[in-house]
């Protein structure tokens, strides 16, 4: 089955509509029962928040210009007969009668945040430098794995068997105290392994939205953050999840920030539900821009987990997730940061127009001090009067009239202009290759794959026995952290990917724009967001070939996770623990 058949069967997120948040929470329902739901309500948050927006359709057009302009145009007859019926027409002439986009109140997006893999190891030499006390089992700045720390048995110690540079964290718990050992002992029901060491497995991640939807934003925040726990081919999903939450200071006004924020909170713990993970607590703060993530937690024997280190010459690779996410939400947000300046153009033009059909001493046809268009105009005049107050309102309108329109917007309106013209500039590029209907579909995979939980790929990567090695693909590309992956090898050898399957429409997107310099995509290094899994299978028990291994690991995978693909897209050869993307590389679009 392909992607778009997945896509049939999910609401399009490029179709966003900020009104309709109970029809996206009935398609992802937490698998718990509503008495065991954490307490959450929105309704009434969603409709002061977001009573206004309302997305209009998605035409299939050949070009922007005429997609942006008939989007916008529409939005802003809706808007100005809305302000002719409710509002003096001063008094909507803000940024809050634009379509909201969750995307307008951060600069970066998704894992692109990150600080670069090269600089963050440099940062990570250099704060080992400067520690001022010694720090036992401390990772190695490289990347590489630590070895375990034996220079003191004392009750309590721990030994860092994964650290810092790779997907997750790993602590072996060596001893307890005798307090806690007597207290265990003790107890009836406490779980028990045996002589089994246990291991806490945790990792943490966070970042700013990528997405226009609050909810679907939360839901990946919380995917990207659990990806992390797979790629230790976890059996058992974590048991807690802290989640890291920032409300957005520059979302105006508070009840839209509101509504906003317990929007993608509700996103994140319907997504922890699916996964079999309770959130337990967390941090909230302010932030000029939102910001969502957590931090998973497990405790797992040695056997329920896999260790990323034992590729060998002959494993062969496969990617369970497309690439390209970090294109596609870019190309979706220029089309809509296109849109935000071709509306505010119609705003200014206002001016003129009102100027030319009322003259420049009329009252513009103002009803109870409010504008009325000429087709409104028989219907607004049955409308009740606000009283003396209307002398104010008459002056308000005269004074929206005789001055500038975007004088009286906010600053912020001066920043939209600026972006709708750099996306126009973009967006001339690629324009000869894609449609916006293109666009939209790619947005739509890419929303798809950053939402899709990684957990049936990791249960059946640990299930096959013979996987050896597995990361997944966030900000650093398919190529870093194909990289950071090779360095922690025991064995000397390196990886080759010589296959690329990424979202239909984004290879030809990415060449157009800088010659392929802009995101990297196909120099493996552009960024995902809640990405694949990348797992190197070796030969299985049976004999079976790693290929073979490989293969029925995908067929497998199609059957149990509803039909989601993976593909075989390299191979581990003898070599000096590097990797990279071979010169004849296969793209492979879907």
């Amino acid at each position: 089955m392909s992607l778009d058949s997945l896509l049939e069967k999910v609401p399009r997120p490029s179709e966003f509509d900020p009104c309709d948040y109970e029809a996206l929470r009935e398609y992802f329902p937490p698998p718990l029962k509503d008495q065991e739901r954490l307490p959450l309500s929105l309704e009434e948050h969603s409709e002061k928040a977001f009573r206004k927006l309302h997305e209009t359709g998605l035409p299939t057009l050949q070009r922007a210009d005429e997609h942006v302009r008939r989007r916008a145009e529409d939005w802003f007859e809706r808007v100005t007969q809305y302000a002719a019926k409710q509002k003096a027409a001063d008094q909507v002439l803000d940024l809050q009668t634009l379509r909201f986009r969750l995307t307008r109140y951060s600069t970066l997006k998704g894992c692109g945040c990150k600080v670069p893999q090269s600089e963050l190891l440099e940062w990570m030499t250099a704060t080992k430098n400067l520690l001022r006390s010694p720090m036992k089992s401390f990772s190695r700045p490289g990347g590489l794995m630590s070895t375990s720390n034996t220079e003191s048995s004392t009750p309590g110690d721990v030994s860092v068997e994964l650290g810092v540079g790779m997907d997750a964290s790993v602590v072996r718990l060596t001893q307890l105290s005798s307090r806690q050992q007597s207290t265990e002992k003790d107890a009836e029901n406490a779980p028990s392994f045996g002589t089994q060491p246990l291991y806490l497995i945790s990792t943490t991640d966070f970042f700013f939205p990528l997405v226009e939807d609050p909810y679907l934003m939360g839901r990946i925040a919380a995917a990207n953050v659990l990806s992390d726990a797979y790629a230790l081919g976890i059996r058992t999903p974590p048991s807690t999840m802290l989640m890291l939450v920032c409300a957005a200071t520059e979302i105006e006004p508070p009840a839209l920030r509101a509504g906003v924020t317990q929007t993608m909170m509700a996103g994140f713990i319907d997504a922890c539900h699916e996964a079999g993970t309770q959130v337990t607590g967390g941090q909230t703060t302010l932030n000029p821009w939102p910001l969502i993530g957590g931090v998973a937690e497990v405790v797992l024997p040695r056997g329920e987990f896999l260790m990323p280190d034992a590729a060998q010459p002959g494993d062969t690779i496969v990617l369970t997730k497309p690439l390209g996410t970090q294109v596609a939400i870019n190309l979706y947000q220029w089309l809509g940061q296109m849109e935000d300046a071709h509306y505010l153009h119609l705003l200014e033009s206002l001016e003129t127009t009102q100027q030319q059909e009322y003259g420049p001493e009329d009252t513009r046809r103002s009803v109870h001090g409010q504008f009325v268009p000429p087709s409104e105009e028989t219907h607004a005049r049955d409308i009740p009067g606000p009283g003396p107050a209307h002398t104010t309102h008459d002056a308000r309108l005269s004074r929206a009239l005789s001055s500038s329109i975007l004088e009286q917007l906010p600053p912020a309106a001066r920043k939209t202009l600026a972006q709708g013209r750099q996306a126009r500039v973009h967006y001339s590029k690629i324009e000869q290759v894609l449609t916006p209907a293109d666009i939209c579909r790619a947005y739509d995979v890419a929303c798809l794959s950053m939402a899709h939980l990684n957990a049936r790929a990791a249960q059946l990567l640990l299930e096959s026995g013979a996987a050896h090695a597995v990361t997944d693909i966030t900000g650093f590309g398919i190529l870093g952290h194909a990289q950071n992956l090779a360095r922690n090898q025991k064995a000397p050898v390196d990886m080759e990917i010589d296959v690329l399957p990424i979202i239909r429409g984004m290879t030809s997107a990415d060449r157009a724009l800088q010659g392929g310099k802009m995101f990297r995509l196909l120099e493996g290094f552009s960024a995902e967001t809640s990405g694949g899994l990348l797992i190197c299978f070796g030969a299985s028990s049976t004999e079976r070939s790693s290929q073979v291994v490989a293969r029925q690991f995908c067929e497998k995978l199609a059957t149990v996770d509803d039909h989601w693909p993976a593909w075989i897209v390299g191979r581990v050869v003898p070599g000096s623990r590097e990797a990279r993307i071979l010169d004849h590389v296969k793209i492979l679009e879907v």
